[in-house]
């Protein structure tokens, strides 16, 4: 397992900083070390500004920031181990050419890092994982290997299809889910409760009481309503099973599945491999971080550590 320590320590501010802004000085501030080597506040800046949460100052998005901050920094580890001298000179290679690339229009790479509210030494390191990541990705993201992935894992886009209704509610409503999913859980003829329920909610706008129909493919429904259906055990009769309630960008969803069948699928008949290449990219870096096992991660902000 990696190893996870919380290091309380007071961390001094340094007064040769002092020409500088507040936000600039603070983003100096180490956060946590990985095998001993220094992050700083400023890698957890540039990653938080570049997600899509609303609230990019709040502990959970920092925290949520952090976690993913630890595991490129394993994956890259990890490159850097299978790549050796190769990825070392590309790496090297391509930080001159950005550097280049900044001084044509005026710039350098202090000058956007110092934009961007973070140090010369946050930024670098922000770009070395990018272009680790894009040459990997390279090297593994074949044609071949796209087949392999999607043979494995077929079910996935489109191998089964889902007769489904639904109960749409808003992202504050989600302990009401909650209850009346248990509460549909424990009926015998959850399928009527679930309709009568979707009814009841939605009146004369529910049209036809919740009903969504056939989804197989990722687009029928919200990325994270398909992937909780694809969870379920493929071998069994899914009839009436209730799923969720489920968080998605557009707000809180309760499914009943009320058929399932088999669907016949290749990988030539996909029109869009935008899905399964995410989710080969996914894997391929989760196998990255796994190599790592035994890293040695050490908060020194206690705030990035979920209780």
């Amino acid at each position: 397992m990696i190893r996870v320590c919380i290091l309380l320590a007071i961390l001094t501010t340094v007064s040769c900083f002092a020409d500088e802004s507040e936000e600039s000085i603070a983003t100096r501030r180490p956060v946590l070390t990985i095998d001993g080597a220094t992050v700083e506040e400023g890698e957890l800046k540039l990653l938080i500004d570049a997600s899509k949460v609303p609230d990019k100052t709040s502990t959970v998005a920092r925290q949520a920031a952090a976690m993913v901050l630890v595991r490129q920094h394993l994956a890259l580890a990890s490159i850097r181990e299978l790549g050796g001298d190769a990825i070392h000179n590309i790496l090297q290679r391509e930080l001159r050419l950005a550097d280049d690339q900044a001084k044509a229009i005026g710039m350098s790479l202090q000058s956007i890092a110092k934009s961007k509210g973070v140090s010369l030494t946050a930024y670098r390191s922000h770009l070395t994982w990018q272009i680790a990541w894009r040459e990997y990705l390279k090297s593994r993201l074949t044609d071949a290997a796209l087949r392999t992935f999607f043979d494995a894992h077929s079910d996935r886009y489109g191998g089964r299809e889902f007769l489904v209704s639904q109960i749409f509610a808003g992202h504050d409503d989600r302990q009401s889910l909650i209850q009346l999913a248990e509460t549909l859980r424990a009926d015998d003829d959850r399928v009527t409760k679930f309709t009568e329920e979707a009814e009841h909610r939605n009146g004369e706008a529910a049209g036809a009481a919740g009903y969504i129909g056939w989804v197989s493919r990722d687009g029928d429904l919200p990325q994270e309503l398909m992937a909780s259906l694809r969870k379920l055990e493929p071998e069994k009769d899914h009839a009436g099973t209730i799923v969720g309630p489920v968080r998605s960008s557009l707000g809180q969803h309760l499914l009943v599945v009320q058929e399932t069948r088999r669907q016949q699928v290749s990988f030539e008949s996909l029109t869009d491999q935008f899905q399964l290449r995410s989710d080969f990219a996914e894997a391929l870096f989760l196998d990255l971080v796994a190599r790592q096992t035994n890293a040695d991660v050490r908060y020194l902000d206690s705030t990035l550590i979920k209780p």
